[in-house]
């Protein structure tokens, strides 16, 4: 498992994205948001992008404030 280490945010940021992923050798993404972001079409911004490069992806949107152990453990399952 590889822990983020680069933020990215602001206009433009997402088609910044899947060069990223794949400059650093990844095969698959973790996108990790809440469920208000995903039913506003955020996310499928990001997945669309993942898509049309050929990337895989999983997406956990349990996230809430200080999240417990738990809430990772999800999240982790839900990536594996």
């Amino acid at each position: 498992m590889i822990l983020n280490e680069t933020a990215w945010f602001g206009r433009g940021a997402v088609g910044a994205l899947t060069d990223e992923v794949k400059r650093r050798g990844y095969q698959k993404a973790l996108i990790v948001t809440d469920k208000t972001l995903v039913q506003c079409g955020v996310v499928a911004k990001v997945t669309d992008k993942m898509d049309a490069a050929g990337l895989a992806w999983a997406i956990y949107d349990g996230v809430v404030p200080n999240p417990t152990i738990t809430v990772v453990k999800e999240g982790l399952g839900v990536f594996q």
